[in-house]
């Protein structure tokens, strides 16, 4: 009896001396495993691209980071990333990078991105807009455009980015009001209208304004496929604390008007 104390009470000596000679190596098990997903790619105006090769996938670990790149069908893997968190980069010549932060990859098995029960998600990176703002108008609530496109044949309607602030010389960054709206061609002409909800203007003021070309295209159906899928094409800069669109084309020239009643 008095040999198995004994034993036992050595044990309990050693333990934390073998605890504390173990590094974080020694007892975390090294698993390793594929992160596998889909992006796709849309032109400027928001139709589906048929070939979405090419896009350099990167995922930023604490040491190391990890690319590949899509196939001609939006798919991607990249293979034997250990277990961490991620910082994914989507990037292509002429679209806009797209990031997500904190993914969580187990290891052991695939992680399957933006994957739920509900709904399939994938990636979404736009051609930048090179469409070009030459002048917009506003009157009351209606907004009327013209452009300098880069291809022959426009498309009939597309989204504009407003930006509104009752000092001039601003900035997006510190805009008071930020509308989207959708103008439409008719006899030749682009034209839309704004709804000014909860606006901080008064009637009569004075308001300053800018624009961009912008594309999103929330929930789409890919060709050959029988369910929409949930696009994702935004994220949240926690240094910056704001929302990042990286479709966003250039701003245009700064314009007033008065604001209506």
């Amino acid at each position: 009896m008095r040999s198995h104390l004994l034993s036992l009470s050595v044990l309990i000596l050693l333990l934390p001396a073998i605890y504390l000679g173990c590094s974080k190596d020694d007892y975390l098990p090294g698993l390793t495993g594929n992160m596998i997903g889909y992006i796709y790619t849309f032109d400027e105006f928001g139709s589906l691209l048929g070939d979405r090769s090419h896009v350099k996938i990167t995922a930023l670990g604490m040491d190391e980071s990890y690319s590949t790149h899509s196939n001609s069908k939006g798919r991607f893997v990249l293979e034997d990333i250990p277990t961490g968190t991620y910082e994914l980069h989507f990037e292509k010549e002429g679209f806009g990078v797209l990031k997500q932060f904190g993914v969580q990859h187990l290891g052991g098995k695939p992680t399957i991105l933006l994957n739920n029960r509900s709904e399939e998600q994938a990636y979404i990176l736009y051609e930048m807009p090179a469409t070009i703002i030459d002048h917009l108008n506003i009157v009351n609530d209606s907004i009327s455009c013209e452009f300098t496109f880069a291809i022959a044949n426009p498309p009939s309607s597309f989204l504009l980015k407003a930006y509104f602030s009752s000092s001039d010389n601003f900035t997006r960054q510190n805009a008071a009001y930020i509308e989207n709206v959708r103008i439409w061609q008719t006899d030749g002409k682009y034209w839309g209208k704004f709804y000014f909800n909860e606006t901080p203007f008064s009637p009569g003021e004075t308001v300053y304004y800018k624009a961009c070309r912008f594309t999103a295209n929330s929930v789409f159906r890919p060709p050959m496929q029988n369910w929409n899928v949930v696009g994702v094409d935004t994220y949240f800069d926690y240094e910056l604390n704001e929302t990042i669109y990286p479709n966003l084309g250039d701003e245009s020239d700064e314009y007033s008007f008065i604001f209506p009643e």
